[in-house]
């Protein structure tokens, strides 16, 4: 392959996007069950929204876990009188 021709940009996009789909498909599965075009878009729509909304829930519950552990009172470790 000529160099001259290469993305480095590009192929790393690529790269994540393949990474999003493998994680949904393990998700949520890769079958569809609707038979009709349109339905099928349907469903792929509904999959998604459930992916995202299963990273935001993750993500907030990181966050208050992080946020409560650095709250916590740090006068067992440093006991200073």
């Amino acid at each position: 392959m000529n160099r001259s021709f290469f993305d480095e940009k590009k192929y790393h996009q690529r790269n994540k996007v393949e990474t999003v789909f493998s994680i949904l498909k393990r998700k949520v599965g890769e079958s569809l069950k609707a038979r009709k075009y349109r339905l099928q878009v349907k469903e792929i729509k509904i999959k998604v929204i459930i992916y995202n909304l299963s990273r935001m829930i993750s993500t907030l519950a990181f966050l208050i876990l992080f946020k409560e552990f650095y709250r916590a009172d740090n006068s067992f470790f440093f006991n200073i009188t």
